[in-house]
């Protein structure tokens, strides 16, 4: 028979909650023992009980007794207060500590108590609360796992990932000492002595068949394999070598009555054929039929006679001929009501998923996809997000979510001075089509942009010396200046400055074997000065040779010079020289300026 009493611990101090044949100082409580998560406790406390001044979440420290014997030791982690300040405590078990610790990227290869101890080092580094390797006798057919991490994550998350979800078997945490556990890995843990029977301890029972996982045909993948040059897909280890030929293995008898129903499973540190066929095969042999759930409520006769109790985790025979069933099962779940033992509950067999508890899983590993995506490609870019996610501000985002608002697979890289781009103001975009700097936000104009073609679009170009060509990059620097219709109004090139539109501004130029300014002209072997011909007129001066026998002329206007061929006929666009030839127009300056 049980006798609990459960104890609270704080500040070295020993507060009961509840003990037999006493008034009790808690209700509503539910210890839940469940395979591959974490051991939990919860109860209610009345508004007029001392421990609402007491209980502090991580701090607190909750064992239940069974007599003696230390049944379970876990910790707050949360007290809510309801509206008339009712306390609802919930508890985590030991495996909780395990949370605190980050387990960095690593890669491991080796035997799986190697590598529970590696994780087990790396978490009693951080942590006052102390982990060691306790019995394991899972194994792996190799004798040697290999585990990668390619991203920080929380030690119990790496654990049972990579055990239970890898090899299967299932963890077990015991108390050895004060601040100390040990950690076993097994099949299970044993054979429960008590029966369950129909009309004896058997109250109620549900079987449900769930097609969710089921299947008829099994393709079995190991280990990822190196890229080679045929192929950027990824390919695996399968069975073909050693299945005649095929990669699937099949139940005939399954196939016969549901038709072809295709799983694939994948032994990730598998990297022989043979073995992944022989795991394979055993996988199999698993499957008969739809796998079965019962959910059976019972009571443990241990609570009523001296027999031992039911235990999670180990192999219980049940007995109830209305229902066809003398099997054993494992006991996966058991949920415990100390106050109120008559709602206590177990259930055997392995726990299903609903159809909607799978979609949440797929999602779940999908999210954790693209979350090691974002790793991967972090780790590309760390120096650049240490200096701009470091002291000075700013922030670096993977996007995942296109310009809809649609999550999607990271698609751009973004630095801005905000985490959200919707509040953001100074952007950069880094993408498939190039680089682009915005400073009205995400959606606004992006004035400078470089593009994967090459093309540099900028408003503004801000730099001591701007170089173009010389013989770093074997070529010939140029400059080409376009209007908005795309025609070439200006060149700067090896061949000198050509002008089609425009002036140049200055009180002199020099440009090669040209030189002009108030006094002279010299082109070349062509000059002429002050002792040439001038023609002025209100804002022109025009300079030509003696006689105007010369084949060119110095024209200035208001400061501005350029350069003329005299024979041949140009056009301005002024409204004036309509018409008018170089000649023509050189005689009207003459005759206005003889005039003035």
């Amino acid at each position: 028979m049980h006798r609990y009493r459960v104890e609270a611990l704080e500040s070295g101090k020993v507060y009961p909650i509840y003990e037999p044949l006493s008034q009790e100082q808690m209700y509503d409580d539910e210890w839940k023992k469940e395979l591959g998560s974490t051991e939990s406790f919860s109860f209610t406390i009345p508004i007029e009980s001392e421990l609402l001044l007491v209980l502090n979440p991580l701090s607190t420290k909750i064992r239940i007794y069974d007599g003696d014997d230390e049944k379970f030791e876990g910790r707050v982690i949360s007290d809510k207060r309801d509206m008339v300040n009712t306390g609802m405590v919930q508890t985590a078990g030991p495996e909780s500590y395990l949370s605190d610790s980050q387990q960095p990227p690593f890669q491991y290869s080796g035997t799986i108590e190697g590598f529970m101890q590696m994780l087990f080092d790396v978490h009693n580094s951080q942590n006052d609360v102390k982990f060691t390797v306790g019995t394991v006798t899972v194994t792996d057919p190799n004798d040697n796992i290999v585990r990668t991490l390619n991203q920080y994550a929380d030690t119990l998350t790496v654990l049972r990932e990579k055990t239970e979800g890898m090899l299967g078997g299932w963890l077990r945490f015991r108390r050895q000492s004060e601040m100390r556990y040990a950690v076993d890995y097994q099949w299970d843990y044993g054979q429960n002595n008590q029966i369950i029977r129909f009309s004896e301890n058997l109250l109620d029972i549900q079987s449900t068949k769930a097609p969710e996982n089921f299947f008829t045909r099994l393709i079995p993948l190991g280990s990822e394999l190196d890229a080679n040059d045929t192929t950027d897909l990824p390919q695996y280890v399968t069975i073909k070598s050693v299945n005649e030929g095929m990669d699937y293995l099949e139940n005939a008898d399954l196939r016969e009555r549901y038709g072809i129903i295709t799983k694939v499973e994948q032994w990730k540190d598998v990297t022989e054929p043979a073995n992944l066929l022989r795991k394979a095969q055993q996988y199999m042999e698993e499957y008969t039929d739809f796998p079965k759930t019962f959910e059976i409520s019972a009571v443990d006769l241990s609570y009523i006679e001296d027999m031992d109790e039911l235990e999670i985790g180990k192999m219980t025979h049940i007995s109830s001929p209305p229902n066809n069933l003398e099997a054993d099962y494992l006991l996966a779940q058991k949920t415990i009501h100390i106050t109120q033992p008559a709602n206590d509950k177990i259930i055997l067999g392995e726990v299903q998923h609903t159809l909607t508890q799978e979609t949440v899983k797929n999602e779940s590993q999908t999210s954790q996809t693209i979350k090691d995506v974002k790793t991967d490609a972090n780790n590309t870019i760390v120096q650049t997000g240490m200096t701009i996610s470091g002291a000075k501000g700013g922030y670096v985002v993977l996007d995942s979510y296109d310009d809809q608002g649609n999550a999607t697979a990271p698609w751009q890289i973004l630095i801005m001075d905000s985490q959200d781009k919707k509040t953001a103001k100074n952007v950069i975009r880094l993408n498939q089509n190039g680089i682009g700097f915005s400073t009205d936000g995400y959606d606004g104009e992006y004035r400078n942009a470089w593009t994967i073609d090459g093309t540099l679009n900028a408003d503004f170009i801000r730099t001591g010396d701007l170089v173009l060509g010389g013989t770093v990059y074997n070529k010939d620097g140029s400059i080409i200046i376009k209007n908005a219709s795309d025609s070439i109004i200006g060149r700067w090139d090896k061949d000198g400055l050509m002008i089609k539109k425009g002036s140049i501004e200055g009180a002199s130029i020099s440009a090669g074997s040209f030189y002009a300014d108030d006094e002279s002209l010299s082109f070349g072997s062509f000059s002429v000065s002050n002792e040439g011909k001038v023609i002025e007129a209100p804002g022109f001066k025009i300079t030509v040779g003696p006689d105007g026998q010369t084949d060119s002329a110095l024209i200035a206007y208001q400061g501005n010079f350029g350069i003329v061929n005299i024979e041949n006929d140009i056009y301005f666009d002024d409204s004036w020289t309509e018409g008018m030839s170089l000649l023509d127009m050189l005689k009207d300056l003459y005759d206005r300026s003889s005039q003035a």
